[in-house]
């Protein structure tokens, strides 16, 4: 984790099956890197906001409260609440969301999100976006459009979230940086934190595979 930017896409061990962070560790760790804000992103959930909001507030850390949402068609938008009309709003995102899918399931889109977009941030999504699948498949002009979609409702509150994994994401961030300027929207960079250290890694291939229902040597996406 890098101490040079506020940290807007993170997972406690409450995105069940991916994230591996105790909350409480999550907090140390920023705090002892000299962090003054980190936000918590969980999947479709806000079961540790509250003991993320107090851990935070002990520590001396501005708690950023928020949620990964993940779309009908699979892509995913993160939500980063303002103030208690945003916390409200996305409570009633992520329980419509979880009534609508049922049992395991979750289901939520973007006309859902429009509706209550009132006192929330919202983050392009990443590489988990539609915006940055758009571009990968070289369909600037439906990642146009759907840049525009959210910028319509969301206004100044809606980013550009930009990730740099590998030699292959340069182009994609080159492309997103053309379309910020091009449609004036601002792009923030974001880590898609699910673990602390390397050594976090084998337990999330292990939950990964429960996940996927099948050995640790098969899992597909980590």
């Amino acid at each position: 984790m890098d101490t040079s930017f506020t940290h807007l896409h993170c997972h406690s061990n409450f995105s069940l099956l991916d994230g591996v962070i105790p909350v409480e560790k999550l907090i140390e760790k920023a705090r002892n890197l000299g962090m003054k804000h980190i936000a918590l992103t969980d999947h479709n959930n806000l079961y540790a906001a509250v003991m993320f909001y107090e851990k935070a507030k002990e520590n001396g850390i501005h708690p950023v409260i928020g949620s990964e949402i993940t779309l009908s068609d699979g892509s995913s938008v993160v939500l980063l609440v303002k103030d208690r009309e945003g916390y409200k709003n996305l409570c009633e995102i992520i329980t419509i969301g979880n009534i609508k899918g049922g049992h395991l399931k979750f289901e939520m889109d973007e006309t859902g999100i429009f509706k209550r977009h009132r006192g929330l941030i919202a983050l392009s999504g990443g590489k988990k976006g539609r915006i940055t699948r758009f571009v990968q498949e070289r369909n600037m002009d439906k990642a146009i459009n759907e840049c525009r979609k959210w910028k319509k409702v969301f206004g100044e509150d809606f980013y550009i979230e930009m990730q740099y994994y590998d030699g292959e994401d340069k182009l994609i961030n080159y492309r997103l940086n053309d379309l910020s300027i091009a449609l004036v929207v601002p792009v923030v960079c974001t880590n898609d934190v699910h673990f602390l250290t390397k050594s976090d890694f084998p337990l999330r291939r292990l939950m990964h595979a429960i996940k996927e229902n099948t050995i640790i040597s098969r899992v597909k996406s980590c």
